[in-house]
């Protein structure tokens, strides 16, 4: 018998017992403050090892993903669902893989990654939400608990999370000192936009926290906010032609020039009309941005008024 012939439990991955499972969730949840070795994402420091948690909010077919070729009565009781455009990938004498999952093959094959079969949630009822709120939250049924698994084992053990999300998760939701992140195409906030929502939120001490929470996190420009309805060089407008769109830089800006109710940009190297949109971008310039769009692109902003 050759080393995939084994089950997961000869070969030292776990087992499809639900008992053991849960039992080892339990015991990592109790105890991420013993474990030196683990880092949760939010405070590690380069190089150091992490826990990262990934959930797939949607519907995955678990005998679609990892079926059981080996088991005598899988392709009777799958029918059509256990047929594959290619062999699956072999696991052991029981399980293979999808065949699409070739790098996750792989990794399981080094020992990097482990498959836990019949293994699911105590909720039994048929609201994709609720058993999403069961499974994030750790509770036995839907909204029993208000925080996340994950969150109440970061209080217990002192540590930091990061959401790579625009919110906090249920799953991370807790006392626990979380921060969340995500990638935006817009640019870095202005230093007016800062003092606006900072006079916003002073009565609110969640968002003022928040807030200052970020301002320690990110530097952000703390100039001195310029008044109301001035463009500066920083400072970027949106621009629309037809079906054609753009996000530019006033510093990219080479030269315009209004006409009645139009407006002739010229930018990087293209030029747009825009109608009216623009009419009052020349009285909004500051001469310090206008100066210094002359001086990045070697023109003259020269708009011709009436």
């Amino acid at each position: 018998m050759n080393d995939d012939d084994r089950s997961l439990d000869e070969r030292g991955l776990p087992s499809p017992s639900r008992r053991r499972l849960f039992g080892a969730a339990a015991a990592v949840t109790g105890s991420l403050a013993a474990w030196p070795t683990l880092t949760l994402a939010g405070a590690a420091s380069a190089g150091a090892n992490r826990l990262v948690l990934v959930i797939l909010r949607g519907g995955l077919d678990g005998l679609g993903a990892a079926p059981a070729p080996g088991d005598a009565d899988f392709a009777a009781a799958r029918g059509p669902l256990g047929q594959y455009p290619t062999p699956p990938l072999r696991v052991d004498a029981t399980f293979s893989l999808h065949p699409s999952l070739v790098e996750l093959h792989a990794m399981v094959g080094q020992r990097e990654a482990a498959i836990v079969h019949a293994v699911g949630l105590p909720y039994r009822e048929r609201s994709h939400f609720d058993a999403q709120q069961v499974l994030e939250s750790g509770g036995t049924r839907p909204y029993e608990l208000s925080t996340g698994w994950l969150g109440r084992a970061l209080v217990a053990s002192g540590s930091k999370g990061l959401a790579l999300n625009t919110t906090v998760p249920l799953v991370l939701r807790s006392r626990a000192d979380v921060d969340t992140w995500a990638p935006s195409a817009l640019p870095d906030p202005s230093a007016d936009l800062v003092a606006r929502l900072e006079r916003m939120y002073a009565g609110d001490p969640a968002l003022a926290t928040a807030l200052e929470r970020a301002r320690q996190r990110v530097p952000l420009d703390v100039e001195a906010p310029r008044r109301h309805g001035t463009l500066g060089a920083q400072d970027h407008v949106f621009l629309r032609e037809g079906e054609r769109c753009w996000f530019v830089s006033i510093a990219e800006i080479r030269r315009l020039v209004v006409d009645g109710n139009y407006t002739r940009l010229w930018f990087r190297d293209q030029n747009a009309l825009l109608a009216r949109s623009l009419s009052a971008l020349p009285t909004t310039l500051t001469e310090e941005s206008a100066m210094a769009s002359a001086a990045i692109c070697g023109e003259s902003i020269s708009p011709k008024l009436g």
